[in-house]
């Protein structure tokens, strides 16, 4: 998506109002391969963008090294948009997503994990950027085998642009970063994650989100929502739950 986003900069400056500044936070198991190279894309995107001129600080990107709590500490008040967008029934998102909304973040999400839990407290109304496949359809596709990743880069020319990027060395340095981003190709064209099926949902949510954004007013509506609806999940809810029905502690007079 970011990439996406870079090529309408480059292609035409006033085609975004909003500027971006997107912050990832994470770490890959010794043996996940394919996440270290999606850390490697997300620094190369990071140099290429962030020292192009003809961006002119409108996108921006930053990884953060060892990402842990006293780091999201920082980060996570200072939030607008919490992206929950793993699969729905592959990699459900978990409670990140909750520290996030009751600081006062909205949530970009597919209805999957602790999202669905979060979506019913704060209500449909609150929840304005929900996007992309179910897990009980995700599941169909998995069973069937119905799922075609090439039909849908054959159907998107900037789709087409972006897996050429990731293949051409026009962002990377060295080889080992031009193997990284070949291993990222050749796994969103097999996409057993059914990414490329979300995308343009995400990408269409995402217009959503900048046009509410326009609205200050409106916005700040929405997150007061959202952080009321977050209060069965408050650290103070949490502790009476389990001194009261795992503890059975009495309270002190």
């Amino acid at each position: 998506h970011l990439l996406m986003l870079y090529n309408e900069l480059k292609a035409n400056p006033d085609s975004h109002r909003t500027s971006r500044f997107a912050i990832f936070g994470g770490k890959a198991a010794p043996g996940y391969g394919v996440a270290k190279s999606i850390i490697r894309l997300t620094y190369c995107l990071a140099r290429k963008i962030n020292h192009d001129p003809a961006i002119g600080g409108r996108l921006k990107i930053a990884y953060i090294e060892n990402y842990n709590v006293s780091k999201a500490e920082i980060i996570i008040p200072g939030t607008d948009l919490s992206e929950q967008i793993s699969t729905a029934g592959m990699e459900a998102s978990g409670t990140g997503n909750m520290k996030f909304a009751i600081n006062g973040a909205l949530t970009i999400a597919t209805d999957d994990g602790a999202n669905v839990e979060m979506r019913k407290s704060i209500t449909d109304p609150w929840w304005p950027f929900m996007f992309g496949a179910s897990s009980s359809e995700n599941l169909e596709m998995w069973k069937t085998g119905s799922y075609n990743p090439q039909e849908i880069i054959s159907a998107h020319p900037e789709l087409q642009q972006i897996i050429g990027q990731l293949q051409d060395r026009s962002l990377v340095e060295n080889d080992a970063e031009h193997e990284a981003l070949l291993d990222v190709s050749q796994t969103l064209q097999r996409d057993h994650f059914f990414v490329l099926k979300d995308l343009y949902p995400y990408y269409e949510t995402q217009k959503k989100v900048e046009e509410l954004y326009s609205q200050p007013l409106e916005w700040a509506k929405v997150a007061l929502h959202n952080i009321a609806g977050m209060g069965s999940f408050s650290a103070d809810v949490s502790i009476k739950t389990y001194a009261k029905d795992i503890w059975d502690l009495k309270k002190c007079p």
